[in-house]
């Protein structure tokens, strides 16, 4: 899916996680981080843009069926559902720690040369 745009990425997810067709838009709502626990162990950064997809079908059989369960909930039940909240406010801190150690590193760097 490397070579895929994003939205085209998030269609396609969306079809093999739930097998659900429709149309997506082309401009990210939004996006947010967390951190994903790979197979091996390991924890890997993801940063995930949310695209809105209007509903056309969902299909009575997809490629991850068995592996995922289908439900149909509002943002609110999905965010519950998903723990999102707390995996986004993690990752939310350390982006901004690092924003924020990257700030004063530019800062560092701009009275330097200043002096």
């Amino acid at each position: 899916m490397k070579d895929m745009k994003p939205a085209d990425t998030a269609a396609r997810e969306a079809y093999e996680e739930a097998g659900i067709r429709g149309t997506v838009a082309r401009k990210a709502l939004g996006t947010f981080l967390y951190d994903k626990d790979m197979d091996d162990g390991r924890t890997v950064p993801c940063e995930v843009k949310v695209f809105a997809l209007q509903v056309a079908r969902q299909l009575k059989a997809w490629p991850e069926q068995h592996e995922r369960e289908a439900r149909w909930l509002n943002q609110h039940e999905a965010v519950d559902a998903g723990n999102l909240d707390a995996e986004r406010e993690g990752a939310a801190n350390r982006h901004q720690q690092a924003e924020q150690q990257e700030g004063d590193e530019d800062r560092e760097q701009r009275e330097d040369g200043a002096n």
